[in-house]
C-alpha cells in the first residue's frame, strides 16, 4: 500500500474536522456547539491549505 503524501494527508485532515465540527454542532448542548464551529472552521483551513498543496506539487511535476 502507498504512503499518502501531505496533501492526501491534510485532505482528510479536514474531511475528519469537519464531521466532527457538524457533529458537535448538531448536539445542541451549549459548550458542544462553539466547540463543532471551531472544528470545521480549522477542517475548512486545513482543506484550503491541502488544495494549496496539491497544486504546488502539480506544478512542481510538470
Amino acid at each position: 500500500m502507498k504512503a499518502l503524501d501531505n496533501w492526501q494527508k491534510r485532505f482528510l485532515g479536514a474531511i475528519i474536522f469537519i464531521a466532527l465540527g457538524v457533529a458537535f454542532s448538531i448536539t445542541r448542548i451549549d459548550s458542544s456547539n462553539s466547540l463543532g464551529i471551531v472544528f470545521m472552521s480549522i477542517g475548512g483551513l486545513l482543506l484550503i491549505s491541502g488544495i494549496h498543496l496539491k497544486r504546488k506539487t502539480d506544478q512542481e511535476n510538470r
